[in-house]
């Protein structure tokens, strides 16, 4: 029994897949760059390490079969929105083995609420907390 699903990539408008007998290893080549707790943190703290997250991402596809993609085109030739996009895509697969965070999605998803960042922890406000330091 495989509980993954088939995992999508799309570059330079061509598709690439990884089938789900394939995706637990999709998710050690991530992780070779950027574990889920660390980019889970990243992302709270809106601090995503781009040339981390090119890395990953060439890995990834290069794992799904584009050959030859380098994380120097995927710093390159993507634009700033787009590899906030990359950052989260490699949240969501990670996500896959983090049954809390599973359970959370499939819950959204049924309430028509779905979004990766709705699952990421909201970023720590140090200037609050200073205030409310200087107040005491």
């Amino acid at each position: 029994m495989n509980r993954f699903e088939p995992v999508k990539f799309f570059y330079q408008e061509v598709e690439y897949n990884v089938e789900p007998d394939r995706v637990w290893g999709l998710i050690k080549t991530i992780e070779d760059h950027i574990t889920f707790t660390k980019l889970t943190k990243r992302i709270a703290d809106e601090d995503i390490p781009q040339i981390v997250i090119a890395e990953a991402y060439a890995a990834a596809l290069r794992y799904a079969g584009c050959r030859g993609v380098t994380p120097y085109e995927m710093q390159m030739e993507v634009a700033g929105a787009e590899r906030i996009g990359h950052a989260y895509a490699l949240w969501s697969i990670l996500s896959l083995t983090q049954p809390d965070f599973q359970e959370k999605l499939k819950a959204k998803k049924q309430a028509g609420t779905e979004t990766p960042a709705a699952s990421v922890p909201a970023k720590k406000t140090r200037a609050k907390t200073k205030k409310a330091a200087t107040k005491a």
